[in-house]
């Protein structure tokens, strides 16, 4: 499940938090100690990069492509950026050191990006990145070639529990668990808002509790290319947290 932090505008007379006491939010978990953190600038290149594999879903050769001519065209621009503002010191009169200029304007924009290794990496480290695993579900029996053979059959997870931590860790989600929205107008916009919910031992005890809600769905795919074109079907499982409101879903 993916929350993206830049969320269109709503209006407080739909959704208010019943919580008003902001220091729930301390008790948001400490974020994993993964030693120094990078630079600011390879940071924002990371989330660039990345916003062209999931959201773009570029190949990672189409990746690589962009990544290289990018941090070309960024070093050139920093050089020449540099060489005016030198320019601009020394005409007001200002002898400033290159090395100043070095420590502030970066030379390398994408370090440590430069391969899906290193990317994969660095997800991992600072972005919070839970890797699928492969799952062995059990054997089928098929014909091929007109024996009947065992077929060995694997699923794809994500860890739920490292996955909800993940999510959790997001200081904007931990808000939203901490102080729950409810809607004070005539229209059901969320569960939450309808009486079987709110008549519910276990959110009157506890109105921060996870709402965890389950879903499943079949899709079809096909490679449309080639000689033999076969239907795959896939079942996919999958949650959501109904602790955030809709609207930043």
């Amino acid at each position: 499940m993916h929350v993206k932090r830049k969320h269109k505008v709503i209006y407080e007379s739909d959704y208010v938090h019943d919580n008003n006491d902001d220091t729930t939010d301390d008790y948001l978990p400490p974020p994993a100690d993964v030693g120094p953190l990078p630079p600011q600038h390879v940071t924002l290149s990371a989330a660039y990069v990345l916003s062209l594999e999931a959201e773009h879903k570029m190949t990672v050769k189409g990746v690589d492509a962009v990544v290289s001519s990018t941090s070309d065209l960024l070093a050139s621009q920093f050089v020449n950026v540099k060489q005016q503002i030198l320019q601009k010191l020394e005409n007001s009169g200002y002898d400033v050191p290159r090395d100043v200029l070095n420590d502030v304007i970066p030379t390398e924009s994408f370090h440590g990006l430069e391969s899906s290794f290193k990317r994969l990496k660095f997800y991992k480290s600072f972005f919070g990145f839970v890797e699928p695993q492969e799952k062995y579900l059990g054997s089928s029996l098929t014909k091929r070639k007109g024996k009947v053979v065992s077929c060995q059959q694997f699923g794809i997870i994500i860890p739920f529990v490292d996955s909800l931590k993940a999510l959790l860790s997001m200081p904007e989600v931990w808000h939203h668990v901490q102080n729950p929205h409810t809607s004070h107008t005539q229209v059901m916009s969320d569960v939450c808002d309808g009486y079987i919910w709110q008549e519910s031992d276990l959110f009157k005890r506890n109105p921060s509790a996870l709402q965890i809600f389950l879903n499943t769905d079949d899709i079809e795919i096909v490679n449309p290319i080639g000689t033999h074109v076969k239907k795959h079907k896939l079942t996919m499982f999958y949650y959501t947290v109904g602790n955030i409101p809709l609207s930043f879903i």
